[in-house]
């Protein structure tokens, strides 16, 4: 509490209103942002429940039967995530890309960027496990 006191006997001794001023909108300013700080992390499990409950989301989610074909637009690599561009009847999208049979894998197969795949499904991750597309 004396520590307190001291502040704002130091304050109030200050001769310079300038400077008083500029305190006063230093400690408001620092006072807002704790105020943010607080409810942001109060209001932030409403805010995920109020977020599941509503989101509807289905503009860019494809169909589960749909056979998506995409193409490459980066390289997928038997060691690295490549992008599928989806073209499907909601839309384009972008997706992350990895090879999908574990023999591609041990082979080091790579399939280069623009190479037409079918999308077989996705993991856990949200990546696209695609196979190249031989009818095309």
């Amino acid at each position: 509490m004396d520590s307190i006191k001291k502040i704002i006997e130091s304050y109030n001794s200050l001769d310079n209103s300038f400077i008083k001023i500029l305190v006063a909108i230093i400690v408001f300013f620092i006072f807002i942002f704790c105020l943010y700080i607080l409810f942001s992390i109060v209001l932030l499990p409403f805010m995920k429940l109020f977020n599941k409950f509503t989101d509807n989301n289905i503009s860019n989610v494809p169909d589960k039967r749909d056979y998506l074909l995409g193409t490459l637009s980066e390289k997928v690599g038997f060691e690295h995530v490549g992008e599928v561009l989806i073209n499907s009847s909601n839309g384009t999208s972008i997706r992350p890309a990895k090879l999908y049979k574990k023999e591609d894998i041990e082979n080091q197969i790579e399939l280069p960027k623009n190479s037409p795949v079918i999308i077989i499904d996705f993991d856990d991750n949200g990546n696209a496990l695609v196979i190249k597309n031989k009818n095309i």
